[in-house]
């Protein structure tokens, strides 16, 4: 019904009470997403005993299926509302480097801290002498040998077939590129690989 006042400050006024009781409405009428998610989530985990009783067939997995699919849809909402209010407190609060955070950072940076190392049966403590003795056993590690060891010679290593050596130079089709950009979630960015 609309309301009729001179004054368009009013109106407005009008109009936000009337929205915000709709939306208290709303609030309060709604389904609670978490009572359907558990009830859906004693479902799998009653399936999940009967195919682990040996009891499973394909309508049971595909009964499994569906109900992943439907706690997925209830519980993707509820995910992305998290993490638009996480966007929204940063935003607000900004990035905090508050007294406990740093109290965190260096308390993990002195529990990761070498403040001694025993080299040849002395203990040695200074930054340069731990660095060189650090350094002269990784390289003693990873020098490359001049010698091959062959343990036994009748040995057969697995191979590829020609068929799977052929089929790994293929480029990718778009049914492949496809799936594999809607198989990321939306809040991920796919990988280099």
């Amino acid at each position: 019904e609309p309301y009729s006042h001179s004054s368009k400050f009013i109106q407005f006024k009008v109009k936000l009470k009337r929205l915000k009781e709709r939306i208290k409405d709303w609030r309060t009428n709604r389904p609670d997403p978490s009572l359907a998610s558990s009830t859906l989530h004693s479902e799998i985990l009653e399936i999940d005993a009967l195919i682990d009783g040996g009891k499973g067939n394909e309508a049971l997995l595909n009964r499994r299926l569906a109900i992943l699919k439907k706690i997925e849809d209830i519980e993707k909402p509820l995910r992305d509302d998290l993490a638009q209010k996480a966007k929204i407190r940063w935003g607000k609060f900004g990035d905090e480097n508050s007294k406990f955070f740093h109290g965190v950072i260096n308390s993990k940076r002195r529990k990761l801290a070498i403040n001694g190392l025993k080299v040849d049966g002395a203990w040695v403590e200074d930054p340069k002498e731990i660095k060189k003795a650090f350094v002269s056993y990784f390289a003693d590690k990873f020098k490359s040998g001049n010698e091959l060891k062959v343990i036994n010679k009748s040995v057969r290593f697995r191979s590829l077939s020609d068929h799977d050596r052929a089929s790994i130079e293929l480029l990718p089709s778009v049914d492949e590129i496809k799936a594999a950009i809607w198989d990321c979630g939306s809040e991920k960015a796919p990988g280099p690989d």
